[in-house]
């Protein structure tokens, strides 16, 4: 191993060389695998350890009988260890269609996705590479192992993963695996929406999902169909690619409309969400981000108060974001200056930086009085409490009022609605 990578075995965390040992002694063969093979030898940080073993499941379970373990995966020999509340993967080796006969590493490894996730290593064999995954991580190359139409033909969200692997890595994709790719994309009309999705964002919060996108264009009418990546997508993923990494934003980027007014209401960013069965707090994010009253963003710092106690600084500050993004997208060149685009984003955070420090009401809980505050001083319990808490919020903005429990009390009893209990 060439010695500019990483010593693998300085960075195995002693929670996962553990479930190693124990597996070890009792006389199974077991083998780093994967992602945090690939990382490491990168110089990253590995979000997962995954294991692959010669043992089945249930001999998994017995060995390991005093740590807790989950069936994540039983169906296909994969058992998810907990060591000093670290999960661990683990799985007896496959082959391919997920078998799991008695085989050997080599028959797991061979019918991996890519040759670089392919890579084995254990602290007494050191790195096991049939498929030639480490000259492919030296040249920065994504490979699928052996014939590229069997991987896919075991596995349709394969497609997806090497667009992800590429987003990501920057890697190039070598040219029979990419053809391959683009060949089998129907396939993924086949795989749940839930695992599309996983590798979707993924792949959009990538460096490099401007050339990726662009590559894989007939691939997004797939996933997203009707949408502004799908229907434009070079402008997509040029405004993609000015956004920061935050989820919400570029699927707001990625899903609005294809174009102005899109009359098909199977392909709203609503209906897409639906589709790809996002989650109720980022779809709702998502649903902010599209609607936001852009026409009132303006570089005023009344302006943007008020916008903020309405949507709230979270959504406030992805807007900005997806409006300057936006603005870099061919669709909207006719529309706007470019020229201008980073003065008046930085000219609007400076508003917001500015409202910050002088300690801005930014919503109800910023008031010095509360809802118990108004009823204690004569309101009647109910909604009324909530809609006033607004309009003081509101009159603060307008600097009609100082923001002094005494001050919005009398304010809120000069506006004539309170109510006599």
């Amino acid at each position: 191993m060439p010695d500019k990578y990483p010593d693998l075995k300085t960075r195995i965390p002693n929670s996962v060389r553990q479930v190693c040992l124990r597996l070890k002694e009792e006389g199974y063969r077991v083998y780093l695998v994967g992602g945090c093979v690939r990382d490491t030898l990168l110089g990253l940080s590995p979000h997962d350890w995954d294991l692959t073993t010669d043992a089945t499941a249930e001999q998994m379970r017995g060995v390991l009988s005093d740590y807790r373990t989950v069936d994540t995966g039983i169906r296909h020999g994969t058992l998810t260890c907990l060591s000093d509340g670290m999960p661990v993967e683990i799985t007896t080796y496959r082959s391919s269609r997920g078998k799991t006969v008695p085989l050997r590493l080599e028959d797991d490894l061979v019918c991996r996705d890519l040759t670089v996730n392919a890579i084995a290593y254990s602290e007494e064999e050191g790195f096991i590479d049939p498929t030639g995954g480490l000259a492919d991580l030296e040249r920065r190359i994504l490979r699928a192992p052996g014939n590229p139409s069997d991987r896919f033909d075991e596995d349709g969200l394969r497609v997806l993963r090497v667009a992800r692997f590429a987003a990501q890595t920057g890697f190039a994709i070598e040219e029979k695996t990419y053809r391959e790719a683009v060949r089998c994309a129907p396939y993924l009309k086949q795989i749940a929406a839930e695992r599309i999705f996983a590798e979707f964002s993924k792949t959009i919060l990538g460096d490099s999902f401007e050339q990726v996108a662009n590559r894989f264009g007939a691939l997004w009418s797939l996933i997203v169909p009707g949408s502004f990546l799908a229907l434009q997508t070079a402008a997509c993923a040029q405004a993609v690619s000015h956004a920061p990494k935050n989820l919400p934003v570029r699927l707001a980027l990625v899903l609005q409309d294809g174009v102005r007014g899109y009359p098909v209401p199977p392909f709203s960013p609503g209906a897409l969400m639906k589709q790809l069965r996002l989650d109720h707090v980022t779809s709702g994010r998502v649903k902010k981000i599209i609607g936001f009253p852009y026409a009132d963003l303006r570089a005023q710092k009344e302006c943007i108060h008020h916008l903020i106690l309405d949507q709230g600084p979270d959504v406030f500050l992805d807007a900005v974001a997806y409006q300057y993004a936006q603005g870099f997208s061919a669709r909207d060149r006719k529309d706007r200056a470019l020229d201008n685009l980073e003065q008046r984003r930085d000219a609007i955070l400076q508003c917001y930086g500015e409202l910050k420090s002088e300690g801005a009401v930014f919503s109800l809980s910023d008031l010095a009085v509360n809802g118990l505050d108004l009823m204690a001083s004569g309101f009647a319990a109910g909604p009324a409490i909530g809609d006033m808490l607004g309009t003081l919020a509101h009159a603060v903005a307008d600097r009609r009022v100082p923001n002094e429990k005494q001050a919005l009390l009398s304010y809120a009893a000069s506006l004539g609605t309170k109510e006599k209990e």
